[in-house]
């Protein structure tokens, strides 16, 4: 595939060499998708009359399976809908905070960054009664965050050291893991 793009250079492109070859790039991505879809355009005259990109989201659409619906996701799901859950650690984003809200109809979620948390002195405010979880992001933990692990455990709300990605279906993983039994007892 690289042969088709060019030699490879140890020295950093130009404006011009760099715009030659993402179009080059997006030509060859055109290629294969129309490729892909073919068929799908064959089967359908609505597909024919469309772009490319148009044609790869209604290929994904009519093709998805129900991927993060898995039975961890389920059951997480299950314990936390509508609760307030509190996650520190990582680098937020909205797209990431949308699928966790989503996947486990959270009522808020407060993600608490990495950044955001260099000691552990505040920890006490960002727990309230109504918080049903403290999720522990242990990849991005320093010893302050221990601050937050030692409110939760005061003030009963189970905590999750959570060891992976922040994906919902890691998170649910180590929720049906580690929290169910607590989360069950709180419902």
């Amino acid at each position: 595939m690289f042969e088709r793009c060019g030699v490879l250079s140890s020295l950093p492109l130009s404006a011009a060499q760099m715009e030659v070859g993402q179009a080059r790039c997006v030509a060859m991505a055109n290629q294969r998708l129309q490729a892909l879809l073919v068929p799908t355009s064959a089967a359908s005259p609505t597909h024919a009359s469309i772009g490319v990109v148009e044609q790869a989201s209604l290929f994904v659409e009519e093709h998805r399976s129900p991927v993060l619906d898995t039975s961890d996701v389920h059951v997480a799901r299950t314990l936390l809908h509508g609760a307030h859950v509190t996650l520190l650690g990582g680098h937020p984003t909205h797209g990431q905070r949308t699928a966790l809200m989503d996947a486990f109809q959270l009522a808020t979620l407060d993600w608490i960054g990495v950044d955001e948390y260099t000691h552990g002195l505040h920890a006490d405010s960002r727990i309230h009664p109504e918080t049903a979880l403290v999720i522990l992001a242990v990849r991005w933990m320093a010893h302050a965050h221990h601050g937050l692990r030692d409110v939760a455990k005061r003030r009963a709300v189970p905590v999750m050291m959570h060891p992976g990605g922040l994906n919902p279906r890691s998170v649910a993983y180590q929720v049906v893991r580690q929290a169910s039994e607590q989360l069950r007892q709180r419902v």
